[in-house]
């Protein structure tokens, strides 16, 4: 499960800024085909985990046990309500890049920020992750 999260924020991060995280090489005039792929597959990977880690959760296990279907249903859900945030999130990103790279004088760029600062991707893991809890 742990190494598919992994993955999840990895797609995740090359869904919003494909120019720094997507791992492949493309020309800018398939960026567009690039995110959707990129968001096509962190669709499909949420969805796993999250039928997956609704069917162990005690709040759900008895019932989901009964009803496979409705563990589906709920993951789902998440999906289609997560996915559809993403601009959101990524709206709060960009003011979270921008208010690094103005307080830091060192900061170059604002590319910079987003490579090297470690601060930025734990940010990027608490708004994907927060963005989940408020689903739940």
């Amino acid at each position: 499960m742990k190494q598919r999260v992994a993955k999840l924020i990895r797609l995740l991060q090359a869904t919003l800024y494909p120019n720094i995280y997507y791992e492949g090489e493309y020309k800018q005039e398939f960026l567009p085909t690039v995110v959707a792929e990129c968001w096509q597959q962190s669709a499909v990977l949420l969805y796993d985990v999250a039928k997956d880690a609704l069917g162990s959760t005690c709040e759900y296990a008895a019932q989901m046990k009964k009803d496979q279907a409705r563990c589906g249903d709920v993951a789902e859900w998440i999906v289609k309500e997560f996915m559809t945030s993403l601009p959101d999130i990524a709206e709060v990103l960009n003011t979270d890049i921008t208010a690094a790279f103005d307080g830091d004088p060192a900061a170059r760029s604002k590319e910079e920020v987003m490579l090297a600062y470690p601060a930025f991707e734990a940010i990027t893991v608490y708004r994907l992750a927060h963005r989940l809890f408020e689903l739940k």
